[in-house]
């Protein structure tokens, strides 16, 4: 049988998302999301342009919460870190 770390103690395992796209600024588009668990929360956001480029100009993400701290992960869109202590799920996101 594969077990799930995350069912380590744990009768279920429940990861919840959130998102939306914001206009802002007026020539792109802001998509973010939002996963979180009883364990963690992460944010991930992505400024884009519309189609049909869909060039991103900003990728970041931040740890909202785990039991380490908080984390601030940000890249812009030559692929330059601006400070970095990342959680692997931001990490992820961002390569």
């Amino acid at each position: 049988m594969i077990g799930s770390p995350f069912l380590e103690g744990r009768d279920r395992y429940e990861r919840q998302t959130e998102g939306w796209t914001d206009a802002v600024p007026s020539d792109a588009l802001t998509h973010t999301v939002r996963v979180h668990d009883e364990d963690a929360a992460v944010e991930l956001t992505a400024v884009c342009t519309p189609s049909p480029a869909y060039e991103i100009r900003e990728a970041r993400g931040a740890v909202l919460s785990d039991q380490s701290g908080d984390y601030v992960y940000t890249v812009d869109a030559d692929g330059n870190f601006d400070w970095a202590a990342p959680h692997e799920e931001v990490h992820g996101f961002v390569n």
